[in-house]
């Protein structure tokens, strides 16, 4: 089993980290553009493809995905609703998302629709999965690229050849998909909204995760 994991940036592009079972990274790229996408996915041949954004923007309120998290204590931005929201530049990050999707599509990749992560592209929250692997929120005083390594290679993950917080980021979001694929993966809200993937079953969500 392999996954393709995908962290998004607009001046920077995408970073793109494929690992598979037992947890070793197989590729690592970085200042993909989206148009770029379909060819390295036919290269790469990932069963599963996990990005780290929405695949598009919020209809008439808040995704119940994004509720859901909040609940447990996962602090997100909101994928916007009102027409002045989606015009910011701040979402530029979001749209390259939405086109990153949109190119998994045509590569043969549709997004998750609740039922099978094989062949499919979904969303994730690199943050959350790192909550949801360590079991409570990143500690006070620790960077968030220090913490995210350190939760990924408690989950047995060599990150020698991850050198940035997006890569990390790109290898929590493909190990939240190899999860996925073998059975240890949930997800909160509506699937026509889109709904973010958590690298664990739904029995073994926390009510409330807290910091250390």
């Amino acid at each position: 089993m392999r996954t393709l994991g995908i962290d998004v940036g607009v001046k920077r592009g995408l970073d793109l980290v494929l690992i598979e079972k037992p947890w070793s990274v197989v590729e690592v790229c970085s200042h993909v553009t989206t148009a770029e996408l379909p060819r390295l996915i036919a290269d790469l041949r990932p069963d599963t493809i996990a990005i780290d954004s929405p695949p598009r923007f919020a209809n008439g309120g808040p995704r119940r995905t994004e509720a859901a998290l909040r609940k447990r204590g996962i602090s997100l931005y909101a994928t916007p609703w009102e027409e002045e929201k989606m015009t910011r530049s701040f979402y530029d990050w979001m749209r390259v998302g939405f086109r990153a999707f949109e190119m998994c599509a045509a590569a043969g990749y549709p997004l998750f629709r609740g039922d099978s992560y094989t062949g499919s592209a979904f969303e994730v929250y690199p943050y959350s999965a790192a909550v949801v692997l360590s079991g409570g929120l990143r500690p006070k005083g620790t960077s968030k690229k220090i913490w995210r390594r350190g939760v990924l290679k408690e989950h047995g993950m060599e990150t020698a050849s991850l050198k940035s917080l997006d890569h990390i980021d790109a290898a929590l979001a493909a190990l939240t998909g190899l999860l996925a694929l073998d059975g240890h993966a949930c997800w909160q809200g509506e699937p026509s909204e889109g709904v973010i993937v958590l690298p664990c079953r739904t029995e073994d969500l926390k009510a409330k995760y807290l910091a250390p």
